[in-house]
């Protein structure tokens, strides 16, 4: 039977319902971890210029509409 992991509420997940099975061997935790540096690398190589414009923006109190983006 697969045991899951639900992150505690008061950290920044915005809402995202995370379940990590518990009984990952070490090399499918590997894999994961993996294929999240890779997505990360993938999305910083579309979108970097993006993201640091946007938190340039924030950190000077310039919070962005949101109006013209589209739903996930």
């Amino acid at each position: 039977m697969t045991r899951f992991y639900d992150v505690p509420e008061h950290l920044p997940i915005d809402d995202i319902p995370i379940e990590i099975p518990l009984d990952w061997s070490p090399a499918q935790a590997l894999a994961a971890l993996e294929w999240l540096k890779r997505l990360r690398e993938r999305v910083w190589l579309l979108y970097g210029q993006d993201i640091q414009e946007l938190l340039r923006d924030v950190t000077r109190g310039q919070l962005p509409s949101g109006d013209d983006d589209p739903p996930f």
